[in-house]
C-alpha cells in the first residue's frame, strides 16, 4: 500500500523532552482499515521522495484517525530529523 504524506509535523514525546516526526496521509482503503486494526494501529512505514535522511528507512509507527474524514495521522518512532522541502513531503508503503 502506498500513499502520499500530506504534511509533516513534530511532537514532543511522553518524556517531554524528545521531539518525534507525525505525518498525515489521507486514504479511505478498506485494505488500509483493516490492516491497521488487525496490527493494533502499529505499522511499519517505508519513507521516499523527502530528500532526507528519512528517504529509503523502515520506521516504526502508530496510526490515529483525525477529526478530518479518511485523514491519519501517524507517529513515527524515531528522531526528528527536520522537515522536508515543502515541495517534496515524500510518499510511504506500508
Amino acid at each position: 500500500m502506498n500513499y502520499d504524506i500530506l504534511r509533516w509535523d513534530v511532537i514532543l514525546a511522553e518524556n517531554g523532552v524528545n521531539k518525534l516526526p507525525v505525518i498525515y496521509i489521507k486514504t479511505d482503503d478498506i485494505n488500509f482499515i483493516d490492516f491497521i486494526e488487525n496490527n493494533n494501529y502499529v505499522i511499519m512505514v517505508d519513507i521516499n521522495n523527502t530528500n532526507t535522511i528519512y528517504d529509503e528507512k523502515q520506521i516504526i509507527g502508530t496510526v490515529s484517525k483525525t477529526q478530518i474524514p479518511n485523514i491519519y495521522l501517524i507517529k513515527l518512532n524515531c528522531v526528528w530529523f527536520g522537515y522536508p522541502d515543502i515541495n517534496s513531503p515524500g510518499q510511504i508503503t506500508i
